[in-house]
């Protein structure tokens, strides 16, 4: 096993100089070959690190995700979305390999510590990737802000959306140029309406689909001037424009706040193995506890719950809505024969429940049905009991090993002479052990057998020798699978089937604040469009659409419903999301509408539009600190949970053998 173990180190050593040699060689390759032409560039860097992270089957799904997600940042060719991603890439890899190493090399062979490990460079790995593209995204803000305020000066000058968009993109940036070259596509193409719904679905956030709305609605209805002698584009931009700024602000405050909370969740597993070390040789005995069952529980149980910490500390972190799931493997499994048979007898018989679950994963973006969520509860069942039974068929296996090879502390409460003579006294034990496991033989025959072949002489030493061994093989013959060890491998399918809905209702609790910024967002949406003359009820639902999540499924029913009666449908989609007050108030507004018009129906807005947003932005630090000290809590269970069973309960059972074998030996 320590070979595997030291090969694998190896490999992975090996890959990452490999790795660091390639990238060497591909910055030399870029300056000498400076002049060739763009195509020539092109091929080169496709050929390097990129190229191998495409052909990789470990790696090329990850780095086809931050392709993807750099390409929604900063636009741009394929070879500088390439050449970004590679070094994104590259960078959260030599991490993970770093982390990995090292815990390899601490765990001098352990297998289950050597997962941790690996699990733990995992987590240093996707963390590098995160961060980089958390500050690509918050850089692209800070320069849409700015970019904000360029063109409502351009735009008091000229009074035409083209020409100052025109104008503010000759100062932009390079990352928010790409961007706007794309808004001022759509703002100049002659199907403004086409154009802006094409963008809609390549806009990198909801800021820049509003600044399209904004732009669509000028373009389509054009700008008025409104009461208090402001121009309606500009107070839009304005409204667009401290909405940016207090995205800004909540981000940098989440950031600050969650910036250690991940990496203290995930390092107690590190420090196992120094920790183990630090207590073998603060006293006796301690490394037979380690080496024992005891041990390879307190580990496995660190482990789970680092596991599961760091997954609800990712969610507290993470307050933004997840992107809306119509596609799965789940799904996909779940409609081959004769697995959707048995999904479908299982639904009809919980007809009732399954509905609920359908809402409830509609509301979190998932549309992939009840029966995908009810496969994906089994299969998370199936794989978290076949664990528990892997781990359950190693203990016996585990017990034995260390009963047969760990003889540390062994002949220390003993008087012999010196350290010298006590490890040939545990080597001997070691060899004999195997030598007569499994035969019947008499303590002072095999005592007698030592003195005759091996270097131990000394009667008094050779029967406490072949006691050691003789009870050893008496505790490896009752070491054996138990049967209520299936019990364990029962509650261990039932915990992983109901994980999945656990996480599920925790989501449907985390989603009503992103339920609020919904509706603040179709408030924003309605400032926008209450001046425009000739806004229809269709279309004010089709942008609503467009920046809808939680609420997507009820607008979209309701747009269908139109033809049948706008009030009617108004109603039913109130009616559907009654239990959500400021969504029921914003419905009842729209019903009002075809009475008063919309600048009467939503004049709130305007008239309390500061205390809105003041009410906002105490929401939003509220729930930011809310979930930050959540996430406290929650951070530090691994770190105590280690302290609890990898040093204080160890030093217990080690104090208590101690005082028993005292006790024995006195009496």
């Amino acid at each position: 096993m320590n070979a595997i173990v030291y090969t694998f180190l190896i490999v992975i050593i090996m890959g990452g100089l490999t790795v660091i040699l390639i990238a060497l060689r591909d910055k030399k390759r870029k300056k000498a070959d400076a002049v060739r032409i763009k195509t020539d560039k092109k091929a080169n860097r496709l050929n390097s690190l990129g190229n191998i992270y495409l052909h990789t089957p470990l790696l090329k799904t990850e780095y086809a995700k931050i392709r993807e997600k750099v390409m929604l940042i900063e636009p741009g060719d394929t070879v500088d979305v390439y050449d970004r991603s590679t070094s994104i890439m590259t960078k959260g890899l030599l991490a993970g390999i770093a982390v990995c190493a090292a815990a390899l090399i601490m765990a001098g062979g352990d297998v289950y510590f050597s997962l941790a490990g690996i699990f733990t460079a995992y987590v240093i790995f996707t963390q590098s990737i995160r961060s980089s593209l958390e500050k690509m995204d918050l850089k692209l803000m800070r320069e849409f802000s700015e970019f904000l305020t360029d063109i409502r000066h351009y735009y008091h000058d000229k009074r035409i959306v083209d020409d100052a968009l025109f104008m503010a993109m000759e100062d932009a940036p390079y990352e928010i140029s790409r961007h706007l070259q794309k808004l001022y596509a759509m703002v100049s193409s002659t199907d403004t309406k086409k154009a802006s719904e094409e963008y809609v679905q390549e806009a990198p956030n909801r800021f820049f689909t509003t600044f399209a709305s904004i732009c669509a609605s000028i373009k389509e209805y054009g700008d008025k001037q409104l009461e208090n002698k402001s121009s309606l584009f500009l107070s839009n931009l304005g409204y667009l424009e401290e909405e940016v700024r207090m995205e800004i602000l909540h981000r940098v405050d989440i950031s600050q706040r969650f910036m250690l909370k991940v990496p203290l969740t995930i390092f107690p597993i590190i420090f196992i193995k120094p920790i183990e070390g630090w207590a073998k040789s603060l006293m006796d005995g301690m490394e037979n506890i380690y080496k024992g069952i005891y041990g390879l529980i307190a580990m496995l149980v660190i482990f789970l719950v680092t596991f599961v910490c760091y997954t609800i500390v990712c969610i507290l972190r993470d307050d933004k809505k997840e992107s809306l799931v119509e596609d799965s493997i789940w799904m996909r499994l779940s409609m081959k024969q004769p697995i959707s048979s048995l999904l479908n007898r299982e639904i009809n018989r919980h007809y009732t429940k399954a509905l609920k679950t359908d809402e409830a994963l509609k509301q979190t973006g998932d549309r992939t049905g009840p029966k995908a969520f009810l496969l994906k509860r089994i299969v998370c069942g199936l794989a978290c009991g076949l664990c528990v039974l892997a781990i359950t068929i190693s203990m016996p296996f585990y017990e034995r090993s260390g009963l047969r090879n760990n003889f540390a502390g062994a002949f220390e409460q003993a008087t012999v002479v010196d350290d010298e003579t006590m490890q040939v006294m545990q080597e001997v034990a070691r060899i004999k052990l195997k030598e007569f496991e499994g035969t019947t033989i008499s303590a002072p025959d095999l005592a007698e057998d030592i003195m005759q072949t091996t270097d131990v002489h000394q009667e008094s030493y050779a029967t406490m020798i072949a006691e050691l061994v003789l009870e050893r093989i008496g505790q490896i013959s009752g070491v054996y699978y138990r049967f209520f060890y299936l019990f364990a491998v029962a509650a261990g399918f039932l915990v992983g089937f109901f994980i999945p809905e656990w996480f599920l209702k925790y989501r449907l609790k985390s989603n009503e604040m992103n339920k609020e910024d919904e509706v603040n967002q179709f408030n924003t949406l309605m400032l926008i469009f209450m001046h425009a003359d000739g806004i229809t009820m269709s279309g004010i639902l089709e942008w609503m659409e467009r920046f809808s999540f939680s609420f997507r499924t009820s607008i979209v029913e309701c747009a269908m419903m139109l033809d049948f009666g706008e009030q009617k449908a108004l109603r039913q989609m109130r009616d559907k999301e009654r239990a959500f007050g400021p969504f029921k108030r914003f419905v009842d507004n729209l019903l009002a509408v075809e009475n008063v018009g919309i600048a009467a129906a939503f004049d709130e807005l305007t008239s309390d539009r500061e205390y809105y947003k003041q009410k906002r932005m105490q929401e939003s630090q509220w729930m930011t600190k809310k979930r930050a000290a959540q996430a406290q809590y929650i951070s530090m269970l691994p770190l105590l949970t280690t302290i609890g069973l990898y040093i204080i309960a160890p030093l217990l059972i080690a104090a208590f053998q101690m005082l028993a074998t005292l006790s024995s030996a006195i009496s």
